[in-house]
């Protein structure tokens, strides 16, 4: 008995890796970097906030929405807008502890998988 003709499920699976504290200083304040894979193509939806709000909203992180290869990581930044990083700078220089907060969608084939990770970003 052959297996020709049978195929195997192949089921989402989204890797990541962020560094638990990131710099600002190292990246020239562009934001949070994420590394990011799938086992297969799939389309990545990443978004996040920070800790830091202006009137009663968190102030945010620019999202990001690409398509990654099967097998492939991919670094991705969720920047700041000037604003916002200058915001992060002050919080920083008067001893505040600023965190983000970025979530990661991943969807292929119907199927979809989420990540979620805290940050912690640094003026060092």
């Amino acid at each position: 008995m052959g297996t020709a003709g049978i195929k195997a499920e192949t089921h989402l699976q989204l890797t990541a890796s962020v560094a638990p504290l990131q710099d600002m200083r190292l990246h020239a304040g562009c934001g949070v970097y994420l590394t990011l894979g799938c086992n297969t193509e799939c389309s990545i939806y990443a978004h996040g906030h920070l800790n830091l709000m202006r009137g009663r909203r968190h102030l945010g992180l620019r999202s990001k929405l690409t398509a990654l290869e099967p097998g492939h990581a991919q670094r991705i930044a969720l920047s700041l807008s000037h604003v916002n990083l200058s915001a992060v700078h002050h919080a920083i220089d008067t001893h505040r502890s600023v965190r983000a907060t970025v979530g990661v969608l991943a969807e292929s084939g119907g199927e979809q998988e989420g990540y979620s990770v805290r940050v912690v970003l640094s003026w060092r």
